[in-house]
């Protein structure tokens, strides 16, 4: 299952209780209940940021196999590459596993 296409934003509903929404073009993705209430904006506006952050995330990984393909990376360049593709790969398995049980 693909994720609802960014960008996202944060949106505070002035309802009953003031809550924080995210929205896409598509409408409300989601809405978030946090404790200490003063940390709602807060929390949705970094998980409306997540698109981004994957596609930041790619971008750093194709750098990575740039850098590669030019030159040999130090050891600590590679594991800088291996944590940030398990970060964006595991989590796109995961999700394709639970789809095809």
């Amino acid at each position: 299952m693909k994720h609802t296409p960014g960008p996202w934003e944060c949106t505070i509903y002035s309802g009953a209780f003031d809550q924080p929404l995210i929205i896409s073009e598509s409408g409300v993705i989601g809405r978030l209940h946090s404790f200490p209430e003063r940390q709602h904006e807060a929390n949705a506006r970094l998980v409306a940021s997540a698109p981004e952050m994957l596609e930041t995330l790619k971008r750093v990984s194709r750098y990575f196999i740039d850098l590669q393909n030019r030159c040999a990376l130090t050891s600590s360049e590679e594991r800088l590459w291996k944590e940030v593709s398990r970060m964006i790969y595991q989590k796109n398995e995961e999700e394709n596993e639970k789809e095809s049980s």
